[in-house]
Parts: C-alpha cells; structure tokens; sequence
C-alpha cells in the first residue's frame, strides 16, 4: 500500500470503524480509498457480510488491499469472503491498533501477502452446522481450505489447541516466521514458513476461482430443483480451490456423500422447499443445503445463506472409487524406537523421505540419534533422539532459544506414527 493510502487509512480508521451510516451503506465492508483499490472489515463477521463484500466490490474498480479490525464470527461467512480475497489476488492486513480473531483470521490468510500490523488471534475452529457430524465435515472441509491458503500446519495446530474461550494471540517473531509481517504467500512445505536453504520454495500461484463446468448430461437437469437430483450422482466443488465433492441421492431416500478427501458419508436425505436436508447416520439432526443461481454459477447455501461451494453438474456419473486402506501400523518397530516412559523430539516433518534426508544433512550437527517416522498424514517425521518427561521442558526450552531446534519442534509418543523409516541417505 502506497504511503498515502497508509496515511488515508489510519486517518479514517477511528471513524469508521464505528460508523454505520448512509455514507457506509453496506457496513462492515467499508470503502477507504476507491482510488486505490483498500476496502476495510471493521466489525463482527456475520451471515450479512459475503453480500456486502460483494456489494462493496461493485464500487471499486480494481480492489487490491483488504484492512481487517474484526472481532470474528461466522466460519462460512468469513470462508465466502476469503475465496474472494484469494480469486482477487488482493493483499490483506491487521489494521495498525487493531485486531484480527477467530473466524476474521480465514480472511486474513487468504491474502496474495499477509501483514499483521495489529494483533493476530486464532482458537478452535467452530462450524456453524448444528450435528457434531456435520461440523466435522465441515471442518475438515475449512482445514483444507487453510492448506490451499498456505497456512503452516503449525498455526492449524497451534487453532486446534486453543480453546474455543480463549485466544492465541502471535507474537512479532512467530508473524516473521510464519509470513504473516507482509511476506508474499507461499506453498509453505509442510509448515515452513520460509524457503529452506536445501530446497527453496517457489510462491504458489493465486487461487483464480474458473467458471463451472457442467457436463452435457448436466444441461438436462436443472442444477437449482433438487427434485430432478433424485436417482443422480451430485458434483459440487469449493469456490476457494475448485476441490470437488460428489452426492448420490437413491430413489430410497439414502444417500452416499463424498468429500473433497475422500471420506464416505452415508444416510439418509429429504428434499424440503427446494433444499437437500441431509442425516448422516451418525448425526442427531440435519443439515440443509439450498442451490440458488447467482449469475452463471449455481450456489449450495446453508441455512444462514452463507456458502463455500458451487453446484457443477447433476448427472449419472458413478461416485469415485472409494481410497485405498491406510498402511497398516507397525506398532512393534514404533515401540522398539520409543522406549516407553520416554518420547521422540521431532523438529521437522516433510512431504517425502528425500526431502527429510535433505533436513538431516543440512540442519542436523549430531546424528547418532537421528531418527524418522511415518505419520498418519503421509508425512515423514524427524526425531534427534528421545526424552524423559522430566527433560521435555527444559531441555526444549534451552535448545529452542540456543537455536538448536526450532521453535514449533514437539515431543511425540508414536501414536500418530505408522511405522519407521530409515533416514540415512542411500
């Protein structure tokens, strides 16, 4: 943002931060500077904030910087909002003086480049569907958007592990660390937030949400009358990365759902007033998705008019094959590994056995006690030995001030492991 945009901004901010008036008709979505191209959210993000966001985006020509001072609020509201953000390429920032929580944190990780001037905060995740399995879907559905964004597994874990009462608020080196200080956004490998000397990281190209594609099997079947739905197979895909998902609605009212990772779903549907309500079998209640036409693309609301996903076809495509079984856990080589009453202190995790071997030859001094693990993710794990409970704090602390370890290494007992694996380069 050019010096006097910035000024523009930090002169207006007090004002209209508080200001809800016919000069800012579609707040909390404020206009700073149409010029250049900086809207603002400034209050809680809630069910009305996707259409003022796009009422807002009407107004600006060309929108480039999005300021954030926002409390938080609403998951889905917030993940429309962030799919825009991303499709625009625009930058996002934490007002100076302001703050950034909870559900606001979705938009601001969707920016091209993230600068968190204020304060950053982040706690657990809650949907906004009423079944414990509904909101598991969908939080499996948010997490994957935050990988599309690049958010380091290490601030997912950090959401994860804060109570939903409570905010973790990051400090001014983990901003440096994770991008978050104005840094561009990257494919940040498996956490890391900065390019490794070993293997340098290239920036990931903006998410560019395209234009649905519907089958020629499609053009017969209205997208937006679930009525004609019934004996097809549904394809939807998330706005923000184009990952797709698959229902089949059966003649005997039982359905199969398909998530953008694969996991199956199945229960039981009806059709009430153009929605599909959906009870998956272990749910105690149902959720309803209604599909609305909005210009060329077919939208899956819920029952707030919030949405994350479009409608793309409706046809008689069988759903896809179900994934392979996971690797079988070796929990006797894991044991043998970690002695009991003792845990591996992990300081990375990689994507492949080549690039954990990269790790070990580049960042580790002293490797008689190098060991690694397969994880339940896929991911390769790397230990420089083991810990009593008793050494766990102190010796962390010292080695991650020293610099010997990183900051977000952690002590594991081996059961999110599968098996072991030979790090020594071949």
């Amino acid at each position: 943002m050019g010096r006097l945009a910035a000024i523009i901004c930090l002169a207006l901010w007090p004002v209209l931060a508080q200001a809800q008036n016919a000069s800012n008709p579609h707040y909390p979505v404020v206009v700073l500077d149409r010029t250049a191209g900086i809207i603002g959210i400034v209050d809680e993000v809630d069910f009305r904030l996707p259409l003022s966001f796009e009422r807002v985006l009407e107004t600006v020509p060309a929108p480039k910087v999005l300021i954030l001072d926002s409390p938080g609020g609403s998951v889905h509201a917030a993940l429309a909002v962030a799919a825009r953000v991303s499709g625009l390429g625009m930058a996002t920032e934490v007002a100076p003086e302001g703050r950034c929580y909870s559900a606001c944190s979705m938009i601001f990780f969707a920016g091209e480049t993230r600068n968190a001037k204020g304060a950053l905060g982040v706690h657990q995740i809650s949907s906004d569907a009423g079944s414990l399995e509904a909101g598991q879907f969908a939080l499996a559905d948010i997490i994957e958007v935050l990988d599309d964004f690049g958010v380091p597994t290490q601030v997912v874990a950090i959401m994860l592990r804060t109570p939903m009462d409570e905010i973790y608020v990051f400090d001014a080196v983990e901003k440096a660390r994770f991008g978050f200080d104005g840094s561009p956004r990257v494919d940040i490998a498996r956490g890391v937030a900065a390019p490794s000397p070993v293997q340098p990281l290239a920036p990931a190209p903006a998410v560019r949400p395209t234009a649905p594609v519907i089958s020629r099997q499609a053009e017969a079947v209205d997208l937006t009358d679930p009525q004609a739905w019934i004996g097809k197979t549904i394809t939807g895909e998330l706005i923000s990365n184009g990952k797709r998902w698959y229902s089949a609605l059966g003649a005997d009212g039982r359905t199969t759902f398909v998530t953008t990772s694969g996991k199956r779903l199945t229960g039981t549907f009806q059709i009430r007033a153009g929605a599909v309500c959906y009870l998956y079998d272990s749910a105690q209640s149902s959720a309803c998705r209604t599909p609305v036409r909005v210009g060329t693309e077919v939208r899956w609301l819920d029952e707030k008019g919030a949405y994350v996903s479009r409608i793309v076809a409706v046809d008689d495509s069988p759903l896809p094959a179900p994934p392979p079984p996971p690797a079988t856990r070796n929990a006797a080589a894991i044991a043998e590994a970690i002695a009991p009453g003792t845990c591996a202190l992990i300081v990375a995790e990689r994507a492949t056995l080549a690039e954990a071997q990269a790790f070990v030859v580049a960042s580790v001094e002293d490797t008689r006690f190098v060991q690694g693990f397969l994880t339940k993710a896929g991911l390769i794990a790397v230990s420089v030995g083991l810990l009593k409970p008793e050494e766990v704090a102190p010796v962390m602390e010292a080695w991650t001030q020293s610099g010997r370890i990183p900051a977000d290494s952690f002590c594991s007992d081996g059961s999110g492991f599968v098996d072991v694996v030979t790090l020594a380069p071949a």
